[in-house]
C-alpha cells in the first residue's frame, strides 16, 4: 500500500468515526489540540495522520487503533445501521469530557446528579396530580 493509500484510508476511517458520533471538525480538533484545517487535511488524506494523533483518535473514539487501517469496517457499518439518537449524544458527550480535568468531571456528575434530583422530584408531584 503506497503512503498516499495510507493516508487515505486513515482519513476515511477518520471522518467515519467522527461521523458516526455526530462530532464536527471544529470539536473534534478542539479535543486534539489541532486545527480544523489540519483535521480537514487528514481527512482528505492530503496530510499524514501520526501515530501519535492515531493513538489519540483511538482513545477519543474509544476504538481500537486497528479501526483506522481497515479497508472495510463492519463494525462501523453495524454501529451506523444502529446507532439510535441516544447513542450518539452519549459518544458526543464522551468525547466532549474525554480532556476534563477530575474537578470538571466531579462537577459533570454533581450537575447531572442534581438534574436526577430535579426530575424525580418533578416526577413525583406530578403523579399526585394527576385525575
Amino acid at each position: 500500500m503506497t503512503k498516499e493509500r495510507l493516508n487515505t484510508l486513515i482519513g476515511q476511517n477518520m471522518r467515519k468515526e467522527r461521523k458516526a458520533r455526530d462530532m464536527s471538525i471544529e470539536e473534534l480538533a478542539n479535543v486534539m489540540d489541532l486545527s480544523t484545517s489540519f483535521i480537514g487535511l487528514m481527512e482528505r488524506g492530503q496530510r499524514g495522520v501520526t501515530t501519535h494523533n492515531v493513538y489519540k483518535l483511538s482513545e477519543i473514539f474509544g476504538v481500537s487503533v486497528e479501526n483506522f487501517f481497515e479497508t472495510t469496517s463492519p463494525k462501523h457499518a453495524v454501529m451506523a445501521d444502529v446507532a439510535s439518537g441516544l447513542k450518539q449524544k452519549r459518544n458526543k458527550l464522551a468525547t466532549l469530557t474525554h480532556n476534563l480535568s477530575e474537578t470538571e468531571i466531579d462537577f459533570v456528575i454533581s450537575t447531572i446528579k442534581n438534574l436526577r434530583s430535579i426530575r424525580s422530584k418533578a416526577d413525583g408531584e406530578g403523579k399526585g396530580t394527576e385525575e
